[in-house]
């Protein structure tokens, strides 16, 4: 039994409880008691945890990345078209199975350090990926990239949608880690694998994640259908479907993503960087879509830091809808929490701090300097946070950052394992 006291309470529960002075009590991975210090009994043979100068918050909820890519951040990154003329070669060249071993690993803990405590995740050799994650002890989705043309660990579309099921096999029983079904994009597949992604979400009740509406290219593709009228053509989406980035929608395409059930994930540091555009989110919010965040991969948005994500969520939806008012800091603190809980079927487990809910907390240091004064505990989160005021995270009642440090790893010898690839891929692109 551990006992957290003398913090600031953010709920985001569906009173948007907050608890000014308060403690939390968590037995085994459950949230089992909270309220006021001045309703505090100690227990005989608990930990206490004295948080003065602390906010606890529900952990993040990266609904989108990447994890293996890290070994690629900050490469090439105004290169036109980088995707298809740089990354995707680079990929095959120097993406093998122990490197997207260390290199998920490592954005696991980085992703630990910025607060976050599940993680979603869509890139190759699933299974390794699972067997890290699993190991480190976050929450995670995990779905085996699907693309039809050659692939750095299966050479099909078929065979990775093999993989699939294999992965859906071995790991939907896990308590922390779950499979999910991760088709590349509209225009990387075949039909003819779409509609077997569909029937296998449907037979084994598995979310299904893909790049929707991104790319230039990927808008004329279907014409004189847009992408999502394609993917409702074949009957792709529904409460099961998870559609990334979304960025260019017409008012059919929202409508379609209302009636349909299907949710969005926003990823707009990877958007703007790219500059590919800003979501909709205002309308798509207001036809009752549900509407999480994501950092997308370290080579997109360089950052697996969700606060900065949310904070950018703000700052470009109240400029491109010239509106201050618009999505207030406690939406955005859902958007990153209960929204993607939601979207991902979990936010009966997590997403707000309630009784009875996993135990999977982040506690903020209100000491330093950027985090006063504080008027508005919210306000404070979106737009003071940063990575450094990170105190405490706690997933599935297990800490795993106190005070500041990783409580089970050495960051640097990470460092270490993914710095001969660094090099070779270093030579191998300064000319470029």
């Amino acid at each position: 039994m551990k006992t957290f006291i003398n913090t600031t309470i953010v709920t985001l529960d569906r009173f948007d409880t907050i608890i000014k002075h308060g403690y939390i009590r968590i037995n085994s991975d459950q949230i089992i008691e909270m309220g006021p210090m001045d309703q505090w009994v100690p227990i005989v043979d608990e930990t206490v945890h004295d948080m003065n100068n602390t906010i606890v918050m529900p952990g993040l909820i990266n609904a989108h990345t990447h994890l293996g890519l890290i070994p690629l951040r900050s490469l090439k990154d105004d290169m036109p078209d980088r995707l298809r003329l740089f990354l995707f070669p680079m990929e095959q060249k120097y993406m093998s199975e122990q490197t997207v071993r260390d290199a998920s690993l490592y954005g696991a803990l980085e992703s630990l350090l910025n607060g976050t405590t599940t993680l979603c995740d869509m890139y190759y050799y699933s299974n390794s990926v699972c067997e890290v994650l699993d190991e480190v002890g976050v929450r995670a989705f995990v779905g085996q990239t699907i693309v039809k043309d050659s692939q750095i660990d299966y050479q099909t579309q078929e065979a990775a949608l093999n993989q699939t099921k294999a992965l859906i096999r071995k790991w939907r029983q896990h308590p922390l880690i779950t499979p999910m079904i991760a088709p590349h994009g509209t225009t990387t597949l075949s039909e003819e694998i779409l509609i077997k992604i569909h029937d296998l979400s449907k037979q084994t009740d598995t979310k299904v994640m893909m790049h929707v509406s991104e790319m230039d290219y990927e808008m004329r593709a279907f014409l004189p259908m847009s992408p999502i009228e394609y993917l409702n053509s074949i009957n792709m989406l529904d409460d099961n479907f998870i559609a990334v980035h979304v960025i260019h929608t017409n008012n059919k395409d929202i409508k379609l993503l209302a009636q349909t059930n299907t949710s969005v994930v926003s990823c707009p540091a990877a958007n703007m960087k790219a500059g590919k555009g800003i979501v909709d989110v205002k309308s798509m919010i207001e036809h009752g879509i549900c509407v999480g965040l994501g950092t997308d991969g370290p080579i997109s948005g360089n950052t697996l830091d969700l606060m900065s994500t949310m904070r950018l969520t703000g700052y470009a939806q109240k400029t491109n809808n010239h509106d201050r008012a618009l999505l207030s800091s406690k939406e955005l603190l859902k958007m990153a929490t209960i929204n993607s809980a939601q979207l991902l079927g979990i936010d009966h487990l997590v997403g707000s701090l309630e009784i009875n809910k996993k135990a999977d907390l982040l506690f903020v240091d209100t000491t330093q300097s950027n985090m006063f004064p504080i008027h508005d505990v919210e306000a404070t989160l979106v737009y003071q946070f940063q990575p450094q005021n990170v105190h405490t995270v706690i997933v599935n009642g297990v800490i795993q950052v106190s005070n500041h440090k990783l409580v089970n790893y050495d960051l640097n010898a990470i460092k270490k394992r993914i710095m001969p690839v660094l090099e070779q891929i270093a030579s191998h692109t300064k000319n470029i």
